[in-house]
């Protein structure tokens, strides 16, 4: 039953089908907003599965982001 609901939410890892070799997931950018909103004193930020950038630029913008990495570069 729990697999279903991952599955229809297009959750790949739990697909019956073989994951992409380098998967990619970007958040959203308000998940970055939302935790800084409830953690305001955070520092040093590592965003260490950056792809994009999504979150790492809400990061910097706020001057928290201390590094940004992926294993993949997707440009950022």
């Amino acid at each position: 039953m729990k697999e279903d609901i991952f599955r229809n939410i297009g959750a790949s890892n739990h697909s019956r089908l073989t994951r992409e070799e380098n998967d990619y997931y970007a958040t959203d950018p308000i998940a970055g907003y939302l935790l800084l909103e409830v953690e305001p004193d955070l520092t040093n930020i590592w965003e260490c599965a950056c792809g994009a950038g999504h979150l790492a630029k809400v990061f910097e913008s706020f001057g928290k982001l201390s590094k940004a990495t992926d294993l993949i570069d997707r440009v950022y």
